[in-house]
């Protein structure tokens, strides 16, 4: 039997996990550079700071995060969930410099690696309500820095719908689910940690409307 299109189990992996982070999830949404995307004043400035500071968390530990998850998924599925490179692409577009970041080591459970991937997968749900946001207030002036909150595209909801599956299957007992609520916690607050902070090396300090890359020099 299943639930909304879902495996009953699937559905309550989620439903728990959801619950867990639930309060990370409200703070991060609140966050001055997030809520700013959702403003009616958003500016490219604010489009470009949030995702510097995506690439940074990103950068930092989706390596380690897919090296422990490689141990119990198949590559094809990871490199599907890939994000640092939409984000490079997406900042080279801006003008913006790639922030230097060392990677961290990743979790050392595949339950507690279930979690982040919840995490970092559920960011490509706000992403389509984000990206509404800023098409209607920046239009044009996005260009093709899209790639990251677009990542999935279409395909977003069959994408998350996947996503339960794969987590699930990594979560066999009430001990694994546990493992990976505190994953997923972990990784809401490093998440957070690096949106709170402050502007990522080369962000200009002002929030001109303009794009950030120079225009060329007329002839």
């Amino acid at each position: 039997m299943r639930e909304g299109g879902r495996e009953p189990r699937v559905a309550a992996c989620l439903a728990a996990l959801k619950a867990a982070t639930a309060a990370a999830h409200a703070q991060i949404e609140a966050v001055p550079a997030l809520s700013a995307l959702m403003s009616e004043g958003v500016t490219l400035h604010d489009h470009g700071a949030v995702l510097q500071r995506f690439y940074i968390h990103f950068a930092r530990f989706e390596p380690g995060l897919f090296a422990c998850l490689g141990r119990g998924l198949p590559r094809a599925a990871l490199l599907r969930r890939e994000n640092t490179g939409p984000l490079r692409a997406d900042l080279q577009d801006l003008g913006l410099p790639i922030p230097p970041v060392m990677a961290q080591p990743g979790p050392e459970t595949l339950a507690e690696a279930a979690g982040w991937l919840y995490v970092h997968e559920g960011s490509s749900l706000g992403g389509r309500v984000i990206l509404r946001s800023l098409r209607a207030r920046l239009g044009a002036s996005l260009g093709t820095a899209t790639r990251f909150h677009a990542r999935h595209g279409k395909a977003t909801a069959a994408s998350w719908r996947e996503t339960g599956g794969l987590i699930a299957a990594l979560l066999p007992d009430a001990e694994a689910l546990a493992l990976a609520q505190a994953g997923a916690r972990r990784a809401f607050a490093e998440l957070h940690r690096t949106m709170a902070a402050g502007p990522a090396p080369g962000m200009p300090a002002d929030r001109g409307l303009c794009p950030f890359r120079p225009a060329p020099a007329p002839m």
